[in-house]
């Protein structure tokens, strides 16, 4: 495989050379207009992409130097705070996924980052100290750098001239949506000390590095999303409670879509779905489930469709295919046929999105001419395979009937008295099993907003 990681931030690298004068020599001139906004402690870029506590007071001659991807914060205590962040493409994220998080990261700082925004000024900057914290933003890569005469402000040695102070900087990269972040803090190096001094001070950069990148608020109305950005345990309950839903909710919102339609739950569902890992890692799995439902309602919805799509830039990886799959089959729509146990599943998440009797009549179809339905060559068909396709079918209506959708019942049971042979004999099979509960649907639809 070939690395690619250089080209495929090449823009980023403009971005960074367009936008930071030197971000290595501590000149970080204070300007009197910042491109991005101030609001009380906070700052927020241009792309209002993400918010962060502003680490600096004036009272101690803090400063703001912001630029488009960028911002620093220093004052006359030495101390430096800095964000920088850049877009991954797409072939960027298709390395992402070949060589991992880690590996990602780590060729990202050390052959973009370091030869471009410190390298470039001070070749004498060394990388002291590197480690993968998996448990951090999913995955971050933290490197403690020394550069010689790199500190922000000016120091002067037994009454001399002032020079530039060596600095150390802990400097934390991770990814979030659709980029890669880097956040560092810098300080003054402290003078060589025993080993046990020099761990403590190295324990002491990494923590504040951290600390602060845990001060940035990405602008996302997904709480669980930032949870599981900070490691921890994904809960189904905690994670629909997050977003205001209960798991009578979940019912609502899905087996009576087609009558009682809450768009906005519903999308506070998809991304319960998108923060379960399980979901995630199995997506191929629960595509005939949920993928299909998503895309009929978004077909139908623009304005469900278009929220969809603005997910796009807040996730990663499967997360972010399983929206890109839900968005395509949305815009190229298409019943499928009943001719294979996934496509019929799919069409029971179709009825329970549009209520259109059509889909029903057409699952019923596959009892009336299996061959012109079967997706296998004719020759190769036979009763196995049409038995499979004949379960899966009255699986798929004795769970719309179970539901209690009335209108399935009533059109399976009309079926079924007219049907003779090996029809009726299938259609019965449902009827020796099913119970309709008439009152399920307002015992499930019971207390809906």
């Amino acid at each position: 495989m070939k690395n690619n990681i250089l080209p495929n931030l090449i823009f980023g690298c403009l971005l960074i050379n367009m936008f930071i004068p030197d971000i290595c020599n501590g000149e970080t001139e204070s300007k009197n207009v910042t491109v991005g906004i101030i609001d009380s402690k906070y700052y927020y870029p241009p792309s209002r992409i993400y918010k962060v506590i502003i680490p600096v007071d004036e009272h101690f001659g803090g400063k703001i130097d912001d630029h488009e991807n960028s911002i620093s914060f220093t004052d006359d205590l030495c101390h430096l705070y800095r964000i920088e962040f850049t877009p991954i493409s797409t072939e960027g994220l298709t390395d992402l996924e070949e060589i991992g998080r880690e590996q990602y990261l780590k060729g990202t700082f050390e052959k973009w980052y370091m030869p471009l925004t410190i390298w470039d000024s001070i070749k004498e900057a060394t990388i002291d100290y590197q480690k993968y914290l998996g448990e951090l933003f999913e995955g971050s890569y933290y490197a403690e750098v020394y550069i010689p005469k790199g500190a922000t402000c000016s120091v002067s040695t037994n009454g001399g001239p002032l020079i530039k102070a060596d600095g150390r900087r802990g400097i934390l990269t991770f990814i979030f949506g659709d980029y890669v972040y880097f956040v560092s803090v810098g300080f003054v190096a402290e003078e060589d000390h025993s080993l046990k001094k020099k761990e403590e001070i190295r324990k002491n950069i990494k923590d504040a590095a951290i600390a602060f990148a845990q001060t940035l608020q990405f602008q996302v109305d997904n709480n669980i999303a930032k949870k599981s950005l900070q490691g921890q345990v994904f809960d189904y309950n905690v994670a629909l409670k997050e977003v205001g839903l209960t798991t009578q909710d979940v019912q609502r919102i899905t087996i009576y879509y087609y009558k009682y339609p809450q768009p906005d739950k519903l999308l506070a569902l998809l991304k319960v779905n998108l923060a379960d890992p399980i979901y995630c890692s199995n997506y191929e799995y629960f595509h005939p489930r949920t993928f299909h439902f998503y895309a009929t309602v978004a077909r139908n919805d623009k304005t469900v469709l278009s929220k969809i799509q603005e997910m796009q830039s807040y996730y990663l990886g499967k997360q972010k295919k399983i929206i890109q799959n839900i968005i395509k089959e949305a815009e190229n729509f298409k019943s499928p046929n009943a001719d294979s146990p996934d496509s019929l599943s799919s069409l029971n998440e179709e009825f329970e999105a549009t209520g259109d009797s059509g889909i029903v009549r057409k699952i019923l179809d596959v009892y009336n001419n299996v061959p012109k339905f079967v997706n296998l060559p004719r020759h190769s068909w036979n009763k196995s395979e049409t038995q499979k396709l004949f379960d899966a079918a009255g699986e798929v209506l004795k769970t719309l009937i179970d539901n209690g959708h009335k209108g399935v019942y009533d059109i399976v049971q009309a079926e079924f008295q007219s049907a003779t042979g090996l029809k009726k004999s299938e259609l019965g099979k449902i009827f020796e099993v099913i119970n309709l509960d008439k009152q399920r649907e307002d015992k499930i639809m019971k207390g809906i907003n």
